[in-house]
């Protein structure tokens, strides 16, 4: 079957031409066990998003990791930027998901799951936290 070349969304290897991925899953195992995690923010890039998501499979498949994929809509969280005044701090109606995401100390998040059922419960905690009553995001 013929392969044709794949700009708009992520690629099939059995369908489109791509530079094969698998090779960099030995380097990637040794910076998971090394503890080296890796965190890729807005993989936009069709390449990236491809690769990643291929290494993620493969990575499951094995049974000894488990490559997460979290896709977050902060779309609505953003939103309320336009509640929160920089300058002075004060917040005229919903702003918390907001300044939390900007806070400026945060320099770390981490999450977890668990599953519930049919589904998942996420928890995502900021690092140092912010939102702190008389600061400034």
């Amino acid at each position: 079957m013929p392969r044709w070349f794949n700009t708009a969304g992520p690629c099939d290897p059995a369908d489109h031409y791509m530079l094969p991925v698998m090779r960099r899953l030995p380097s990637v195992r040794r910076l998971i066990d090394r503890k080296a995690y890796f965190v890729v923010h807005a993989p936009r890039q069709v390449g990236k998003t491809t690769s990643l998501l291929a290494l993620a499979r493969e990575l499951t498949a094995e049974g000894r990791y488990c490559a997460v994929l979290l896709s977050l809509e902060v779309g609505a969280w953003a939103s309320e930027a336009s509640a929160y005044n920089a300058q002075t701090g004060a917040c005229s109606g919903v702003c918390g998901h907001y300044t939390q995401i900007v806070w400026s100390s945060t320099s770390a998040l981490g999450c977890g799951y668990a599953t519930c059922g049919a589904g998942e419960i996420w928890v995502c905690n900021y690092d140092p936290r912010g939102n702190i009553l008389g600061q400034k995001a």
